[in-house]
């Protein structure tokens, strides 16, 4: 650490001090400040750290309005509070396996992460809407019941897909996550870390959580779903059958 010069502003005298800093947790004390500042002086921290306590609170911000987005269109599908909060409720699934993971690696929470938590939480709703489209596919087209039976069809059917998704999405990482020191793969280290982990963890808990949560808390949103028609499907169904009836005769005298 050094100290350039003083210069003079309006009403104040500055001094700059420049330091670099190589150990990732002396963040958390340089942003406590100074225990002592003495009578007459004003400390402010600016350069690169000030530049990365900025872009954490925008991308702060910007998860929750992704989140309230999500909402929003999840919300517009299904038609459903209670179905698309099930949905969200695999996001924190896949954030365990991610801070797993990078506590298991010696990483800290940092820009390229965050950027990684919003990317995983996008990738970490697919599974719940394959599961709960198809329950809802099989009681309105199919007439399936609600129930186990109906649970345990669907994740037959639907567990290769999720699988395979997890798959092609993890593979494209590996190559990443098994180079964390070489040029150019700083940024997307961190980021790889954390969604190969929230693809381990949600892809495991999914098949837990989800049918769980849907068995114990969704047949009454289920069933609305199911008795909800598209406008257009139903009048044409109403035409099929007029056409199909037999036209009234008449009785002889």
């Amino acid at each position: 650490m050094h100290a350039n010069y003083v210069s003079y502003f309006p009403a104040e005298r500055r001094r700059a001090l420049s330091a670099t800093i190589s150990v990732k947790s002396a963040a958390g004390r340089i942003s406590k400040g100074p225990a002592f500042t003495p009578a007459g002086y004003v400390i402010r921290l600016g350069g690169q750290f000030e530049a990365q306590e900025r872009a954490a609170r925008v991308i702060v911000w910007l998860s929750f309005a992704s989140l309230g987005l999500m909402f929003l269109v999840l919300w517009g599908h299904f038609g459903s509070v209670n179905l698309t909060l099930q949905v969200l409720l695999n996001i924190p699934s896949a954030f365990l396996g991610a801070a797993v993971l990078l506590l298991v690696t010696g990483q800290t929470l940092s820009i390229a992460t965050l950027v990684g938590f919003v990317a995983l939480g996008g990738v970490a709703s697919r599974n719940g809407i394959l599961l709960l489209d198809h329950y809802l596919h099989l009681m309105r087209e199919e007439g399936a019941a609600f129930g186990p039976e109906l649970i345990r069809r669907a994740g037959r059917e639907r567990i290769v897909p999720v699988v395979m998704t997890a798959l092609t999405s993890g593979i494209a990482l590996v190559p990443l996550f098994l180079s964390p020191g070489e040029p150019g793969r700083e940024l997307l280290y961190p980021v790889a870390t954390v969604i190969l982990g929230g693809l381990v963890s949600s892809t495991l808990l999914d098949v837990l959580l989800t049918p769980g949560v849907f068995h114990l808390f969704g047949r009454r949103s289920a069933e609305r779903a199911r008795d909800r028609r598209d406008p257009h499907a139903l009048a044409a169904a109403q035409r099929a059958l007029a056409f199909d009836d037999p036209p009234p005769t008449e009785n002889p005298r």
